[in-house]
C-alpha cells in the first residue's frame, strides 16, 4: 500500500530527490483520471476522523501489526495515554494566562473580548511548569484540563496519533483496495480523505460510494461517511482532446474535480477556488490588524499620508512573490503561497499555464486590499472621534 495510504508518511518522489507533498498527490489522482479516461472519480470524507476511532479495535488493529495477543508493557503505556488524553482549550488557556480577556466595553455595558496580547506575539511556549499548575492545572480558579472518559477518539495533532490512524484503518485500506483494484481502478487514502477511480459513469460512482460506507461500518460505530460528503465526477473522452467532466454527485466541485487543494476539469489543473479564497481571507485579515495599528499608532495623519508610510512590502512579503524560490523550495517550512504555486506549476507542467495565471495580479490584489483597510481603518477611527465628541457635548452639565 505505499503508494495508496499517502497522510503521515515520507513518500519519495520519483527522482528520489525528495518526499512527495499533496501537490503530488493530486497530480497522481489526476493522472489515474487520464489514464483510464471513461471514469468516474469519487471524493469521499469520513466525518470526525480521530475524535471516532473506537480505542478497542485500535488496540487490536496494534496487537494484529505487532503479531501479538497483549500489547507489550511500553506499548500499553502508549496506549493508555494515547486513549485516555487530557486536553485544554487553547482560548481558555490565553485567557488564564491573561493573553486574552475585556478590551473594551460595548454600549450596553457588556465585555467585548479580544487579544490582549497581539496574537502574533503570543509566546509558542505559553508558560512555565510553575505558572501551569497555579495557573491552567490547579490555583484558586480552579483546573480547566479536561479528560477523554469516552470508549473511543484519539487527539488530533499528536505525531503519534497520525501513526496510530494509519495503523487502525490498514484492513480498510487493504480491502478497498483490492475491491478498487479488481474492478481496474486506483485507491488512494490522505488521512480521512478516500479517493477513488473506477472504469464507468454515474451507475458506478453511486455504487462505490455506497460500497464505501459498507465498509467503514466495520471500523467503529461512530466513523460514517455522509452522503452529502461524498462528491463523485465522470470522465469521457473528448474527441477534440482531453476530457469532458460532469458532477453527478455532491455539491462540491461544479468546475471540476476537486482533491487536496487543486481542481481538475478535464484538461487543465487549477488552484482549487476555496484555496484562493482562504489565501485572499488570510491577507484581508493580516492587511486590517496592519491599517488599524497604523492608524491608532498616528490618530492625526489621513489615509493619504498612512499610506505613503504603509509596508506594503512586509505585508506582500507574507503572501507574495519569494525571489530565492529556488533555494527555498526544498523548505516547505519557507513556502509562502507564491512558492506554493510555482512548485505546483512545476510539479504540474505542462499543464501549468492556468495555475500562474489564477496569481496574475497577485501583488496588485495584496496592495489594493491595504489600502481598502486603511480607509476603513481611518473611516471607523473618525466615527468614533466624533461619536464621542457628540457624547461630550450632549451630556448634562455637572453640579
Amino acid at each position: 500500500m505505499s503508494q495508496n495510504v499517502l497522510a503521515y508518511r515520507r513518500i519519495p518522489t520519483a527522482d528520489g530527490r525528495g518526499g512527495k507533498c499533496n501537490i503530488h498527490f493530486a497530480k497522481d489522482a489526476f493522472e489515474a483520471v487520464e489514464r483510464l479516461q471513461n471514469c468516474a472519480a469519487i471524493a469521499i470524507d469520513i466525518s470526525s476522523f480521530f475524535e471516532s476511532l473506537d480505542h478497542e479495535m485500535l488496540k487490536t488493529a496494534w496487537q494484529g501489526l505487532l503479531g501479538v495477543s497483549r500489547l507489550p508493557d511500553d506499548h500499553f503505556a502508549v496506549f493508555r495515554a494515547i486513549t485516555s488524553y487530557s486536553f485544554v482549550d487553547r482560548q481558555a488557556v490565553y485567557e488564564r494566562l491573561g493573553h486574552y480577556g475585556p478590551k473594551r466595553k460595548s454600549k450596553d455595558g457588556k465585555d467585548i473580548m479580544g487579544y490582549l496580547t497581539p496574537y502574533k506575539d503570543v509566546p509558542k511556549q505559553l508558560c512555565t511548569g510553575k505558572q501551569f499548575r497555579e495557573k491552567i492545572s490547579g490555583g484558586p480558579l480552579g483546573s480547566i484540563v479536561k479528560k477523554n472518559f469516552k470508549k473511543h477518539g484519539i487527539p488530533q495533532g499528536s505525531p503519534m496519533s497520525d501513526v496510530l490512524a494509519n495503523i487502525y484503518m490498514m484492513n480498510f485500506d487493504l480491502q478497498l483496495k483490492a475491491a478498487v483494484e479488481a474492478a481496474g481502478g486506483v485507491y488512494f487514502r490522505y488521512s480521512d480523505d478516500v479517493f477513488i477511480v473506477v472504469p464507468g459513469g454515474e451507475i458506478e460512482a453511486h455504487v462505490w460510494i455506497a460500497n464505501c460506507q459498507a465498509a467503514i461500518a466495520n471500523f467503529g460505530a461512530k466513523l460514517k461517511i455522509k452522503e452529502e460528503k461524498a462528491v463523485a465526477h465522470v470522465f469521457t473522452k473528448d474527441p477534440n482532446g482531453g476530457l469532458f467532466c460532469d458532477r453527478v454527485h455532491g455539491t462540491q466541485g461544479g468546475n471540476g474535480l476537486e482533491y487536496l487543494g487543486f481542481r481538475f476539469d478535464g484538461k487543465r489543473v487549477y488552484l482549487r477556488d476555496a484555496t484562493l479564497s482562504n489565501l485572499y481571507r488570510k491577507v484581508a485579515m493580516a492587511a486590517r490588524r496592519d491599517a488599524n495599528q497604523a492608524a491608532r499608532r498616528y490618530p492625526n495623519r489621513s489615509a493619504a499620508e498612512l499610506k505613503a508610510s504603509f509596508d506594503y512590502d512586509r505585508l506582500i512579503a507574507r503572501f507574495g512573490r519569494v525571489e530565492d524560490f529556488a533555494e527555498n523550495s526544498k523548505d516547505y517550512t519557507k513556502w509562502t503561497f507564491w512558492t506554493y504555486a510555482q512548485k505546483a506549476a512545476e510539479v504540474f507542467a505542462p499543464k501549468n499555464k492556468n495555475i500562474l495565471g489564477q496569481l496574475r495580479n497577485h501583488r496588485k490584489r495584496i496592495r489594493a486590499r491595504a489600502d481598502l483597510e486603511i480607509d476603513r481603518a481611518v473611516a471607523g477611527r473618525t466615527k468614533r472621534a466624533e461619536a464621542k465628541a457628540e457624547s461630550l457635548t450632549s451630556a448634562p452639565p455637572s453640579i
